[in-house]
């Protein structure tokens, strides 16, 4: 975690049964490190466009691998850029370039030096990985982070710098004491890692990020609590406005940013006011240079590097896996595994932070190991869509969820050897996640799943998961309209009031349910 803003029935007779439905095929990748630990995120898992190949990093290694062949193609060594023990790292890739740009904090054997570095690996066809160039930046606790155009043919870095310093790539060493410090922006070409051009933000701050508006051929960088908007021509950056600072605001970090480049919304941290606290979220109108901001009651808050934005709906995920209490001497005590919650926000029309019910995850599973929390190595994903949502829990397990109400709509095992972070891949259709020296594509349900159906005299019950509000019942091609979910268990029943008379014996009925994403079930043959 990078700090406070880091990076927490009716009896009835059985007429049909199917199995219930689980996690169906499972593809694995052993990587060639024994003992090592990959997480599912994002951040460390990243297919082409056409699914055919992977990059996976850890601390030590990053390697490319064969979806098609479940086999590792290639291994690029870390280590000596990086160092060990191990550093926390991210990475982010182009697929159109060519090109992963592998991006942290240094971090030797000895003492931790905290250079912040970026080291640039190209992938050919075959998947044979090569250094490119690095960039090494002064020593700063903030880690560096990046950005890429549209083509991948300009990478947008921001760092921490210090007044003593020379602007831009400087040699490793600790600054002065008495430095102050300064962050900055720079243009480097991909190709070879020229930096092309410097700028310099309004504010620093605990974190300092970046976003590129491809909307607009336009670069957004926050530090402190303001946002940098930047236009670009020939390679130069120019400083547009400022929008901040934001009063009643520490930071910001994690920024994503709306389809039409008009709104920038960021993570604020989280303050702890005795046994609870406050998690702030911040909306930047670009449009306006107007700011939004919400703030909830929270016991809770999230590692600011977990949350998870759908671009296409303006949605943003919050899973909460971590407690803060602070007692009266100033003290703070902090717990990974007390969380069963998560915030689901959208941005609205006129950048406006709307919360949708909260995802609250019931205290145990029936065939669970333990209790359902939301820990430290835990995370949110979703479906293409938006519909649907995904939570990984501290106890091994996959809840789906509806994104509009918060209601748990599935409930299965995950089977991994280690607590995973997830995250849903377009590309290669699967839920992604590690599962100790391995990488698991897992083939899940987007849409409705029926399971069983069952009549009585006056009502039918119709069983399953992932029913979403606003699903509808379809009988024979015929639309019944929106489906009246049972309130006690909605995302996995659904009660018709027809009974048998309704359902002549003899008779087939074929059901199918449709939620409101467009997403339906495989037809349902109902015979009595």
């Amino acid at each position: 975690m990078r700090n406070i803003l880091a990076r927490v029935f009716i009896i009835v007779a059985a007429l049909s049964i199917m199995p219930a439905a689980a996690l169906a095929e499972r593809r694995e990748i052993t990587l060639p490190i024994p003992g090592a630990f990959f997480s599912g995120s994002a951040r460390s898992i990243v297919f082409t466009p056409d699914g055919g190949m992977g990059f996976a990093a850890m601390a030590s290694s990053l390697f490319s691998f064969s979806v098609a062949d479940r086999r590792a193609i290639s291994e690029f060594n870390l280590l000596p850029h990086f160092g060990s023990p191990p550093s926390i790292l991210y990475m982010k890739a182009k697929m159109e370039a060519g090109l992963i740009v592998v991006y942290g904090n240094t971090h030797r054997t000895t003492t931790p030096d905290y250079t912040q570095r970026l080291v640039a690996v190209a992938f050919d066809q075959a998947g044979v990985l090569s250094e490119r160039w690095e960039i090494s930046y002064v020593p700063a606790q903030p880690l560096p982070e990046l950005a890429f155009n549209d083509d991948g043919s300009r990478i947008y870095a921001v760092y921490t710098d210090f007044t003593h310093g020379e602007a831009g790539a400087a040699a490793s060493g600790s600054p002065k004491s008495s430095a102050t410090p300064i962050q900055r922006i720079d243009v480097i070409r991909s190709e070879d890692g020229k930096v092309l051009s410097t700028a310099t933000l309004s504010e620093v701050g605990a974190d300092v990020s970046v976003v590129f508006d491809g909307a607009h051929n336009r670069i957004i960088a926050l530090a402190g609590t303001s946002a940098n908007v930047f236009s670009i021509s020939n390679d130069v950056l120019t400083r547009e406005t400022v929008i901040g600072p934001v009063a009643d605001l520490i930071g910001v970090t994690s920024p994503v940013i709306s389809p039409d480049g008009r709104f920038v919304l960021a993570y604020a941290g989280f303050r702890p006011i005795g046994s609870e606290g406050i998690n702030k979220f911040v909306c930047y109108d670009l449009e306006l240079r107007t700011t939004h901001t919400l703030f909830l009651a929270d016991k809770f808050f999230p590692a600011s590097d977990a949350l998870t934005f759908h671009r296409q709906t303006n949605t943003l995920l919050v899973p909460l896996c971590a407690w803060l209490q602070e007692d009266p001497n100033g003290n703070l005590d902090l717990s990974f595994t007390s969380s069963r919650q998560g915030h689901i926000i959208v941005i609205g029309n006129d950048g406006d932070l709307r919360q949708h019910p909260d995802v609250i995850l019931p205290k145990r599973s029936p065939d669970g190991k333990g209790r359902n929390v939301i820990g430290f190595y835990n995370e949110m994903t979703i479906s293409p869509s938006g519909a649907l949502g995904f939570v990984s829990t501290h106890s091994f397990r996959l809840m789906s969820f509806d994104t509009l109400t918060g209601e748990i709509v599935n409930d299965q095992p995950l089977a991994s050897e280690n607590r995973t972070a997830i995250h849903y891949s377009p590309e290669v259709r699967a839920l992604i996640y590690g599962s100790g020296n391995k990488v698991v594509l897992e083939d899940i349900d987007l849409g409705p799943v029926i399971t069983r159906i069952d009549v009585s005299k006056n009502q039918t019950s119709i069983s399953g998961t992932n029913f979403l509000f606003g699903a509808h019942v379809t009988i024979n091609g015929v639309d019944l309209g929106v489906a009246d979910r049972n309130p006690g268990d909605p995302g996995r029943e659904i009660i018709l009031q027809r009974g048998k008379k309704d359902f002549p014996a003899g008779e087939n009925f074929t059901v199918v349910i449709t939620n409101r994403d467009g997403l339906s079930s495989k037809p349902f043959t109902l015979r009595r």
